[in-house]
């Protein structure tokens, strides 16, 4: 079993007429030396959790939906009204093109489908797009939030 250690350097770049602040360095098992999260701090976001760590769009019609234009983080959706004839699909891209994520009917309103590996969010690359389509279109949340 490796030994974990944790120190505190100075960071020399002055901040608010300060010289430099205190930031914990952490030697992880393989030797490797990496930023500490401070308290509070959440590591997936690497900030800390004063505010939301995330966010929402609602889609209540047929339409093509850029929820993101850049990298983000895709926790889920929620269905609150299943519509008649609904589909939703989300693409990583802001485009309604490209890798598709989820793609399918909409039967029921169904809460959360968090059908995403592990239920703690997926990684898009490229951007979040949402196409919703239906006679009457299915109430749609997507979360995520923006990577940093």
């Amino acid at each position: 079993m490796g030994m974990h250690t944790t120190i505190h350097g100075k960071n020399s770049t002055p901040a608010n007429g300060v010289d430099g602040t205190w930031q914990p360095i952490k030697v992880n098992a393989a030797g490797q030396l990496e930023i500490a999260t401070l308290n509070g701090e959440l590591s997936q976001f690497n900030r800390l959790a004063g505010g939301a760590v995330a966010s929402y769009t609602q889609i209540s019609t047929s339409t093509t939906t850029v929820v993101s234009t850049g990298p983000c983080i895709l926790y889920g959706i929620n269905v609150t009204t299943a519509g008649t004839g609904s589909t939703v699909t989300l693409y990583d891209n802001t485009a309604a093109s490209g890798t598709k994520l989820i793609d399918g009917a909409i039967t029921t309103a169904r809460g959360i489908l968090n059908d995403l590996p592990n239920s703690i969010g997926v990684l898009l690359t490229a951007g979040l797009t949402v196409v919703t389509t239906g006679a009457t279109p299915a109430v749609v949340n997507v979360f995520y939030a923006p990577s940093v």
